[in-house]
This record gives C-alpha cells, sequence and structure tokens, in this order.
C-alpha cells in the first residue's frame, strides 16, 4: 500500500551518513571537555591538597604545609639561623632566636586554623613541649612539584611562642 521509492531511500541513507561524522565529532568534544572538567576538579586537589575550583584561592597545599614545618623543625633542632632567616620574617626569626626550649625532630599538630590568609598551628615534640605558630604565604593554582626555593619565597613565619 505504501511503497518508498528507491530514490527517497537513498536520499534518507546518504543523510544518515553525513550525520554520523558530526556526531561522532560532538561526542568526541564532549568526552574532551568532560575529562578536562573531572581533571580539574578532582586530580588536582588530590595530588596538590589545595582546592583549585577558584583559581585565584591562595590557600597553601598540603605538601608545601608539611614541607615547611619540616624545615622550621629542623631549623630549631639544630639551630640553623641561616635556614631560619629564609622562612620566616625578621620578627618571627627574633622569636625563633629567643626560643630557649629543646626541640626534637620528632612532632605532631595537634590543632589548627585557618583565617584571612593566616595559618595557627600547635605542634607538639616528643619531649612534651607545645608551641603556637603563625605563618603565612600566597599559592598560585596548581603547582604539583613543590621545591625549598617556592617554600623559602612563598611561606613565612610570623610568630611563634612557647605553650606548655
Amino acid at each position: 500500500m505504501f511503497e518508498i521509492d528507491s530514490a527517497s531511500q537513498n536520499d534518507h541513507n546518504q543523510k544518515n551518513n553525513s550525520e554520523r561524522p558530526r556526531t561522532l565529532f560532538t561526542m568526541l568534544i564532549t568526552i574532551i571537555a568532560l575529562s578536562f572538567i573531572i581533571f580539574y576538579c578532582l586530580l588536582i586537589p588530590a595530588t596538590t591538597g589545595q582546592s583549585c575550583l577558584n583559581p585565584y584561592d591562595s590557600n597553601i597545599p598540603n605538601k608545601a604545609e608539611k614541607i615547611f614545618l619540616d624545615l622550621l623543625v629542623n631549623g630549631i633542632a639544630e639551630q640553623d639561623y641561616e635556614l631560619l632567616a629564609k622562612i620566616s620574617k625578621p620578627s618571627g626569626l627574633v622569636l625563633l632566636k629567643e626560643l630557649e626550649i629543646p626541640v626534637t625532630k620528632n612532632y605532631e599538630i595537634i590543632s589548627g586554623d585557618y583565617f584571612l590568609g593566616v595559618y595557627e598551628k600547635r605542634i607538639k615534640f616528643d619531649n612534651g613541649y607545645v608551641v603556637h605558630i603563625t605563618y603565612g604565604g600566597k599559592w598560585s593554582c596548581p603547582d604539583f612539584f613543590i621545591s625549598e626555593q617556592e617554600i623559602f619565597e612563598r611561606i613565612n613565619l610570623l610568630s611563634i611562642k612557647v605553650i606548655e
């Protein structure tokens, strides 16, 4: 009853065949875009310890904080004032020189806070002493490889005092 002529059937097949590459290209672009979003939102914070959802965020990555605290504790334990001068502001260095406690290289962070660009940490050493430190710095996002030079340039000890 309804017959489709072969000419219209051929036109229909040619139309479908010409749309197929365009559809595949659109799907490829969509997959690439979604992959970039997943990489940007999930992988970067996982590797740097820093949220990059706001590219103007200046929070210090967790890895950089760990390196900074290790340098600080080692510098205090060894009384390496040259190293301590690189990672502290002049007022912080004066306080470090006045710090008269035996510090071990083993420590644990017992509390921490961040407010308006200033980090506060309470550090407990193996020998029982607890110090309260404040430091600040600016960091660009993302940063996969953190060097000591970046620590020296971007993070500064602001103050330190013995609590117990």
